[in-house]
């Protein structure tokens, strides 16, 4: 349900003052949930104001790890312990367990009633330990998924024991349900924001040199030309060579190097070294700074290729640079003087196929 649909609903038992005061306090929880910077505000800072909206006891907010599928929070013990974490398994073994698993909502009187819980799925139980551990007296439970367009499991909210009344109500499920799907938008920004890696062209995209729309466009047409997409961008869509390198600087952590016909390679690097597979894999040694090797290669941070580089070089110290596979290949012709062997620049790009660019 839409934000400003769950401002205009007004409960029977509520009178105007009382709803406008109830509308309030959701309308400012609503806008703390996306204003939240990380999980741990979210698991932590809002969770009196939750208690205080739905007028419980306890609230558990879950988010979800799909790696491990577990359900996991973080609560404030006391400020000695400091935050604790708290995870629960993703299937019938618990009430949010079972939530998480089947997408479901569980509304149930009596934690302790094993007949209800049992009613419900012969596996389900209720873990008494941390109300021995407490002291606090669990009863009614409602557990509500937290879900994205109604499919994608984000969390669970658990709220325990009603200040009022015996269990909870149809309207009281359908509020935490709205609500819970606030949660599921901010859950997701939260997730994307962490697991998002940086991606090679993303100083591009910041400085307005490019939209994310001419990336896609520019990844597909180096997928049909062969080539690599740095050429597209330095070709099709004329982004300066200097603003391409500082993107490929900053991305690979690591000084760009341009080609420059000045700049002089210590051909004594390459006297072991195969022409054949310098030009293939797009790397040559430039020169030394007394023992370490200045090595200039189109993707410092592929293992597989960095590794072979540093075996081949004998376990030298590496200082890498990066820089464009066509600049790479420049410095190789006028190192070897094989340049009419490598015949057109178009040529040699013709042989090279692009590396995968996270979006």
């Amino acid at each position: 349900m839409a934000e400003q649909a769950i401002l205009q609903m007004r409960p029977a038992a509520f009178g105007l003052q009382e709803w406008n005061t109830a509308k309030g306090r959701t309308a400012s929880i609503i806008n703390r949930i996306h204003a939240a910077k990380n999980l741990e505000e979210l698991f932590l800072e809002l969770k009196n104001e939750l208690v205080t909206l739905f007028e419980v006891e306890q609230l558990t907010l879950y988010a979800v790890d799909r790696e491990k599928r577990e359900l996991y929070s973080k609560y404030l013990l006391d400020s000695l312990d400091g935050v604790q974490e708290v995870r629960v398994p993703i299937n019938e073994s618990s009430i949010s367990g079972y939530c998480a698993r089947y997408g479901k909502t569980l509304n149930i009187a009596d934690v302790y009633d094993s007949t209800e819980l049992a009613a419900i799925n012969p596996r389900l139980a209720f873990d008494p330990s941390w109300d021995k551990r407490s002291g606090f007296r669990s009863r009614q439970m409602l557990a509500t998924p937290i879900l994205v367009e109604r499919k994608y499991l984000m969390g669970v909210l658990l709220l325990i024991n009603k200040r009022s009344g015996d269990r909870f109500t149809a309207e009281e499920e359908g509020f935490a349900a709205d609500i819970a799907e606030t949660l599921g938008m901010a859950l997701r920004n939260q997730s994307q924001s962490v697991q998002r890696r940086p991606a090679k062209f993303d100083h591009l995209l910041e400085q307005q040199l490019l939209t994310r729309e001419d990336l896609g466009n520019a990844i597909s047409e180096a997928r049909r030309k062969s080539c690599d997409v740095e050429t597209v961008l330095l070709d099709t869509y004329r982004i300066p060579k200097a603003a391409l390198g500082d993107a490929l600087s900053r991305f690979y952590g690591c000084p760009f190097l341009a080609f420059d016909d000045r700049t002089m390679v210590d051909r004594s690097l390459l006297k072991d070294l195969n022409f054949e597979f310098l030009k293939a894999n797009a790397w040559l040694p430039l020169r030394r700074d007394g023992a370490t090797i200045e090595v200039l290669v189109d993707n410092p941070k592929d293992p597989l290729k960095t590794e072979h580089i540093q075996m081949l070089l004998r376990g030298a110290p590496v200082r890498w640079l990066v820089g464009l596979r066509k600049d790479i290949l420049l410095y190789l012709a006028n190192a070897t003087g094989r340049r009419t062997e490598l015949g057109s620049i178009q040529d040699i790009l013709g042989e090279l196929t692009d590396e995968s660019v996270h979006l």
